[in-house]
């Protein structure tokens, strides 16, 4: 009798702990699953926005080779107002959406934790734009007399990579995702990284 009350608490045990592992196993995929999807609407939003550059910035329109600094800046102004007539209706969110700004979220978290969280915001807000700088808005301007800080490596491996002549820039402890073809803002995260 003493024997089968043993097996039937080993068997118990056993049967708590493959059902704790295989909730273990679901919320793990479940967490992986929502990061991932994330990641890949992100990926899609940004290829979009290249698509759709792209497309306003061949031809006739397309600027040549030019060393002129004149023709360098009306053919990136040219570009952001076909750019912004191509997209009178886009919004903040519409790139980093709630679930794409909490994936950065978790991503950039780690990055200002501990010394290295505070050498990354040291290096953040003495080579960037200090807060009240400008007012940023999506398909806004990125003001030439502003400095585009470095944006610490450390966080440039945490986050997802940019296709060419997008870039990630920091104004302050907000994100802002920029082009840097047509120098507009795509869209932005406020209070990206704590200010600890």
């Amino acid at each position: 009798m003493v024997e089968v009350v043993k097996r039937r608490g080993m068997v118990r045990r056993i049967v708590l702990a493959m059902l704790f592992s295989i909730v273990t196993m679901e919320a793990t995929n479940g967490a992986t699953g929502t990061s991932g999807e994330a990641a890949v609407e992100f990926d899609r939003r940004v290829k979009e926005y290249v698509a759709l550059r792209d497309r306003l910035d061949t031809g006739a329109a397309r600027l040549e080779v030019t060393a002129s600094p004149e023709e360098i800046a009306a053919a990136q102004k040219a570009l952001a107002a076909r750019l912004r007539a191509a997209r009178a209706e886009a919004r903040h969110k519409d790139v980093f959406t709630p679930a794409v700004e909490a994936h950065f979220r978790q991503l950039l978290n780690p990055e200002m934790e501990g010394v290295r969280g505070q050498n990354t915001r040291g290096v953040i807000q003495d080579e960037g734009p200090g807060p009240d700088a400008f007012v940023f808005e999506v398909n806004g301007e990125y003001p030439k007399q502003q400095p585009l800080g470095s944006v610490p490596g450390n966080v440039l491996r945490a986050l997802p990579p940019l296709p060419d002549g997008i870039e990630y820039r920091f104004v302050d402890r907000h994100l802002i995702l920029r082009d840097t073809r047509a120098n507009l803002i795509v869209d932005y995260i406020r209070n990206a990284i704590d200010g600890e």
